[in-house]
């Protein structure tokens, strides 16, 4: 079944990877990626760094094109808390790798 039809339980490196080669598949490279992770516990600081060569290499591009940032949830959280939410945005291009 395709991971990306099922992806109940499915490990969210397996989803990026499979994302990362389609979009090559389909003619076009990854250029960068901003993201943000929001959540009211533990501070992005100290894994921004390590998240960034993750991200980059499942990806396949440099983990300097790719942005980390954490924001809090600003109390929102307190009625389910471990609530982390997450939002990417990349920018792809035509053309050879």
């Amino acid at each position: 079944m395709d991971v990306l039809e099922s992806n109940f339980g499915a490990e969210s490196a397996e989803l990026l990877a499979e994302v990362a080669r389609r979009v090559r598949a389909a003619g076009f490279r990854i250029a960068n990626v901003d993201v943000v992770v929001a959540t009211d516990g533990p501070r992005i600081a100290p894994h921004r760094a390590a998240m960034r060569e993750r991200i980059g290499g499942l990806l396949g591009i440099e983990a300097g094109a790719v942005n980390v940032k954490g924001k809090s949830l600003e109390g929102l959280s307190r009625e389910s808390p471990g609530v982390v939410t997450a939002q990417a945005v990349c920018l792809l291009e035509t053309g050879p790798d």
